[in-house]
């Protein structure tokens, strides 16, 4: 049987579930031959349609004739084999103008593991694909060459800085991280301990509005930091049954609701110190999370006492390779691309107790 999360639909917190996902995100659903079945608010706002004069009709109605056919046959041929896609995708809106978005289509399937139609999930581009015109009419009506270069660099970083910030989020909030948490849930459901399973849904679906919120601001407050990676290790702690804590410092008199960091930027080196440093580590951990001024900069210090870096490159486990080479090859580039335009620092020790590996500590350095 296909693993989706729709198998859960019978389970007590399917309804807050899918009114996070609807609030936060453009949906819609159709059936085996393309008919849409649903639509949220949001879809309706963007498109400018109501949900009357979509539901029974096809994504036709909405079809811009940007792409050429063979994308659209492609599309169709993915999903229809039972397999996710995700593009961009330009449709146009009722009053004729055209938008962008950001499209994962993944195939549901009923408990006899036949198809039975496919769940739309969408993030508004618009903004980026009106970087790159921009970039276009820049080159056309701009003669002198070096102006063109400095503004394509500019806009060409702007770019890059917004779909990192949409990509930390789409690395982070992966399918595989949600399913897990649900299947968790679930287990306190099945075990009729209703108070520890509205207690971790309430944390799930409040990170998940945090995280997709991120993706709207370049930068997030100390306590909106502190708050998500608060979220986030107890989602963790609740999957990997309680195997570690988190310890969070303050420096006292600090303006945290003031001070603005780059946004999920923290929030990678905790999952990071998760999964690479105290997923297999035998015994229980912990994380310290510390934050102090000096200097007119930001001291951040993210400290796990995990099984340490070289280690854990050795086992190089299957279950997280692919996933966590590419969220820290993601945060390496977004610092590179944020150093740019503010000052940041960053060293990485690893920490040893008499020789053996006793853990990493992350220091980050942000001026402020």
């Amino acid at each position: 049987m296909k693993e989706t999360i729709f198998s859960l639909e019978d389970s007590h917190f399917k309804s807050g579930f899918l009114e996070t996902v609807i609030n936060s995100s453009i949906v819609s659903c159709a059936d085996t031959m393309g008919i849409i079945t649903y639509v949220n608010h949001n879809f309706e706002k963007i498109i400018g349609y109501t949900k009357d004069e979509l539901i029974g009709k096809s994504h036709h109605i909405i079809k811009s004739d940007y792409h050429p056919p063979e994308f659209w046959e492609s599309m169709k041929q993915t999903i229809k084999s039972g397999n996710s896609w995700r593009g961009d995708v330009c449709n146009r809106s009722k009053d004729g103008s055209l938008y962008w978005l950001d499209c994962f289509i993944n195939p549901y399937f009923n408990e006899d593991s036949e198809l039975k139609g496919y769940l739309c999930i969408c993030n508004d581009i618009s903004v980026l694909k009106n970087y790159e015109e921009k970039l276009k009419r820049i080159k056309a009506n701009h003669e002198a060459a070096d102006e063109i270069k400095q503004e394509e660099e500019l806009i060409s970083i702007n770019k890059r800085l917004v779909e990192t910030r949409i990509l930390a989020l789409s690395n982070f909030m992966n399918p595989h991280f949600i399913f897990n948490v649900l299947t968790a849930i679930q287990y306190y459901i099945l075990q009729n301990d209703a108070k520890n399973a509205v207690k971790y849904f309430s944390v799930f679906s409040k990170l998940l509005r945090s995280t997709i919120d991120s993706t709207v601001f370049n930068y997030e407050s100390v306590s909106q930091t502190i708050r998500m990676v608060e979220q986030y290790v107890q989602l963790e702690s609740l999957r990997l049954e309680n195997r570690f804590t988190l310890e969070v410092f303050v420096e006292p008199g600090l303006a945290i609701e003031g001070i603005e960091l780059p946004s999920l930027l923290v929030l990678a080196f905790v999952e990071n110190a998760i999964v690479h440093g105290l997923y297999n580590k035998e015994g229980n951990g912990i994380i310290k999370l510390s934050f102090k001024r000096h200097n007119k900069k930001l001291l951040i210090e993210i400290e796990d006492d995990g099984v340490g870096r070289k280690v854990a490159a050795e086992r190089k486990w299957l279950n997280h390779s692919i996933h966590a080479s590419s969220g820290r090859g993601l945060t390496q580039e977004r610092l590179k691309l944020l150093k740019l335009e503010r000052e940041i620092t960053l060293e990485i020790i690893d920490l040893e107790n008499n020789g053996i590996a006793a853990g990493t500590l992350v220091k980050l350095g942000i001026k402020i």
